[in-house]
């Protein structure tokens, strides 16, 4: 990766030995000048915050509109600088049960739960680059946390290139991809 200059990325759920920790706060890439793409990726984002809140069971249709409305309200509240912390907290202010309880389950990734530092604060890693080696060794463990991780970062290369030069290819590796992708066993 350092021979072809490309971009390193190891995630890890235990403190960094150096720097700061990885964030992959989505709302960090959404593009704030652009309201259509925006929306786009505010759509994007949606599925992955249902795959946080109900890892094995999913979310219902009702549930699926709370966390659209969630995330317009944190995204209109406050833009690149949304986190998954500020759509918990919309939803745990919202009158219906189902929504703070929805609210309530997104609390692992919020910036008071075991994973909030992944998500919350700006973006801090560089997925735009032609080669990208993502390593998720030390989320083995964690599957919940592994498949969140992997959509983001899914997500934020997606948005990288749509943003960016489109004649340029780019490749994505992601470290025993084999793994995450055999499905529920």
């Amino acid at each position: 990766v350092k021979l072809l200059r490309g971009t390193f990325v190891e995630f890890s759920t235990h403190s960094p030995l150096r720097g700061s920790p990885i964030c992959i706060n989505p709302f960090s890439s959404l593009p704030s000048h652009d309201a259509e793409a925006a929306s786009d990726g505010l759509a994007m984002l949606k599925p992955i915050l249902s795959l946080m809140a109900a890892p094995k069971e999913g979310t219902t249709d009702l549930e699926d509109t709370y966390l659209e409305q969630a995330l317009q309200e944190a995204w209109n509240e406050k833009q690149n600088k949304a986190t998954i912390t500020d759509v918990a907290n919309v939803l745990l202010k919202l009158p219906d049960r189902i929504a703070v309880t929805l609210g309530k389950r997104l609390r692992p990734y919020t910036e008071k739960g075991s994973y909030g530092r992944f998500f919350n604060g700006e973006a801090n890693i560089d997925l735009s680059d032609n080669l990208v080696v993502v390593e998720m060794e030390e989320l083995k463990e964690r599957k919940d946390l592994q498949s969140v991780i992997v959509q983001m970062v899914i997500l934020q290369i997606t948005n990288s290139i749509y943003m960016g030069d489109r004649k340029t290819p780019s490749c994505l590796i992601l470290d025993e991809a084999w793994d995450m992708l055999r499905g529920a066993q």
